[in-house]
């Protein structure tokens, strides 16, 4: 039987969640869990169990940040490649 007596509910993008059940599935272990021992190291740690800081972006991160959102939301379409090799011709060359 569980340990577990009580329930948090939790609120997040849609993409964040899908990629973290992903990560976290290829370890073992399903959200819940992962969540769980998020919680039980902050308790150990008095905090968060990693750094946590202000971290100013810079004009081209945004940029890119902004042009990802894009793709993800279908604004703009991805370039696609069809090989490695092809790809980073064309990044060498930006």
């Amino acid at each position: 039987m569980s340990n577990y007596d009580s329930s948090l509910t939790v609120r997040t993008n849609s993409r964040v969640k899908k990629s973290a059940k992903e990560l976290y599935a290829d370890l073992g272990l399903d959200l819940s869990t992962a969540i769980n021992v998020f919680l039980r190291k902050s308790v150990e740690c008095g905090g968060f169990p990693f750094e946590v800081r202000k971290k100013v972006p810079n004009e081209r991160l945004m940029a890119a940040i902004k042009e990802a959102d894009d793709i993800l939301d279908g604004k703009i379409e991805a370039k696609r490649y069809s090989s490695a090799k092809e790809m980073l011709e064309d990044v060498m060359r930006e």
